[in-house]
This record gives structure tokens, C-alpha cells and sequence, in this order.
């Protein structure tokens, strides 16, 4: 099955997780629909530095509850900053989610501040006039799901996309082939009842969250993010097409 410009088999997704029941979600049945082989690997369970990134057609990183910051208590972290460090070296595309954005925010010589409360609720990320020309213009106005306790300093080369009053980075980009998003667009109704059941600690803590108004919440509106941000990742992996097509014609 090939659904690329250049008639070329799409070939693997390397999917790195953090935990096992935070997959990619709504993101899933995109890839596979446009021929793509999806593959995971757990962070904390397989040998990262056995994997050759030249060999994935694109690498996602997903997110998980550590902070970037955190690879002397978590030496796994390290692993996927080198395999990171791999793709740009391979011109392996990157999509980083959460955790990943903000590990490839380090690999890219960013910083990552831990904030004072975590941004944890569902509303729209304000567009830049860079992202607004971007994949990301798709969701323009459209509620995503925020929930990290970290925020991200723009790294040397990179442009921001789109940010939010509590952190001002949300998404960047680094070419047409790094993407970092701080917020979920994979999180669907359904996966949200095993992250509810994880996080309970958390959300009961929380000042003005609860499990009760996060699955509101998340019934309201993820099936329309879902759908916004199947858009999203079908025009910038076409835009990875393009690349790839002009690429081989030089």
C-alpha cells in the first residue's frame, strides 16, 4: 500500500512509550490508513541503543509522567536523547509528544523549567503567524488536552509555533521534519478512562481539576480534536513527501 508522492512505500513508524497503556491513540488509525507499519518500543523495558534510527521512516516519541530533566533517576531518558541524536544525523523525521518534545527540546539545546503548577485541562493553543502557516493550522481555535508540570525554553534554530499564557512554547518545529508538541493530540474518550484511573493521586490533589470534569471534559471535545489532529499529522507527513520527493530529484 502507498499513499506518498513518490510512490514509495510509507515503511516503519518507531513508536517510543513511556508506559505501556500511552500509545498513540486517535494518532494510530491515521498511520495505519495511510500504509504505514507501526512499531513499539517501551522506554523503560527495551534496549533503545540497539535501534537504528535510518532504519524508521519516522520516529514519535510519546509523552509519560517524568520530567525531561530526570535522566539520573531515570537513565532511560539518556537513551532516547541519543536515539534523537540518531535522527537528526539520519534525517529521520521526529514527532515529539510531552516528554518527547521536551527531550528533543534538550537534544536541540533547549532548556526545560519546571513550573510552579501543571497546566492539566482542555482548551485552544494561540497559533503564531509561523504556525499558522504550518500543519498546526488545522487547530485554530480548537481545544487540545494540556497535562505536563514543564515548560520548554525555544532551542537555538528552532521556530515557535504555537504557545498557550502558561507556556509560551507548545509547539516548534525545526525544519519541515522535527515537530515537538507539549500538549496530546493523540488522547481519545477512551484512552483518557486508563489515564483518569493512573493519575487519580494527581487529579485529586489538583486545585481546580477532578476526574469528574476531566472525562467531561474530554467527552466534549476530543472526538473534534481527534479528528483536527488526524488533519494535522496527514499534511505534515505529506509535507515530509514533498521533502523526500525534491530530496531525490537533486
Amino acid at each position: 500500500m502507498s499513499n506518498s508522492l513518490t510512490g514509495i512505500p510509507p515503511g516503519r513508524v518507531l513508536v517510543i512509550r513511556q508506559i505501556d497503556f500511552k500509545g498513540l491513540g486517535a494518532l494510530g488509525p491515521h498511520l495505519s490508513s495511510l500504509g504505514y507499519e507501526i512499531q513499539y518500543l517501551d522506554a523503560t523495558q527495551d534496549d533503545l541503543s540497539a535501534v537504528k534510527a535510518s532504519e524508521a521512516a519516522l520516529v514519535i516519541i510519546l509523552g509519560g509522567p517524568p520530567c525531561a530533566m530526570d535522566d539520573a533517576r531515570f537513565p532511560f531518558l539518556v537513551d532516547e536523547m541519543r536515539l534523537i541524536e540518531q535522527c537528526l544525523l539520519a534525517n529521520t523525521p521526529v514527532l515529539g509528544i510531552c516528554l518527547g518534545a521536551q527531550l528533543m527540546a534538550r537534544v536541540l539545546g533547549g532548556a526545560i523549567q519546571r513550573r510552579a503548577a501543571p497546566e492539566l485541562g482542555w482548551w485552544p493553543v494561540e497559533l503564531t503567524p509561523v504556525g499558522q502557516q504550518s500543519s498546526l493550522r488545522f487547530l485554530d481555535q480548537v481545544p487540545v488536552l494540556h497535562w505536563h508540570s514543564d515548560a520548554i525554553d525555544l532551542p537555538p534554530g528552532c521556530e515557535r509555533l504555537a504557545g498557550t499564557e502558561a507556556c509560551q512554547v507548545q509547539a516548534f518545529s525545526q525544519g519541515r521534519s522535527i515537530l515537538g508538541l507539549q500538549f496530546h493530540p493523540e488522547v481519545d474518550a477512551r484512552s483518557m478512562s486508563q489515564w483518569l484511573v493512573a493519575h487519580v493521586a494527581q487529579l485529586d490533589a489538583h486545585p481546580t481539576q477532578s476526574v469528574e470534569r476531566l472525562r467531561d471534559e474530554t467527552q466534549r471535545c476530543a472526538h473534534w480534536m481527534n479528528q483536527k489532529a488526524g488533519t494535522v499529522l496527514r499534511d505534515w507527513l505529506s509535507r515530509l513527501d514533498e521533502m523526500r520527493l525534491t530530496t531525490a530529484q537533486d
